[in-house]
């Protein structure tokens, strides 16, 4: 698996699937949950413009969120 990472897949994968629910399902939000301690996890988000929301729907959990007017497209 490690020669797989740092190649961009995570990010570009995120990204698809961002532009297919914007587009497809009509969502205006986007949720990610994550754990704090996924670094590589936060930066794909980030890249993606998301941007930390704040405590998860359970105890360890951060959600990450993207709304079109602040994250970009």
């Amino acid at each position: 698996m490690r020669s797989r990472c740092n190649n961009g897949y995570a990010t570009e994968a995120v990204r698809s699937m961002r532009e297919w629910a914007l587009s497809s399902l009509g969502n205006d939000c986007i949720i990610a949950n994550t754990y704090p301690h996924l670094k590589s996890s936060i930066r794909v988000l980030e890249k993606n413009g998301f941007y930390l929301k704040g405590n998860g729907p359970e105890e360890g959990i951060i959600t990450y969120e993207f709304r079109p007017e602040k994250g970009g497209s």
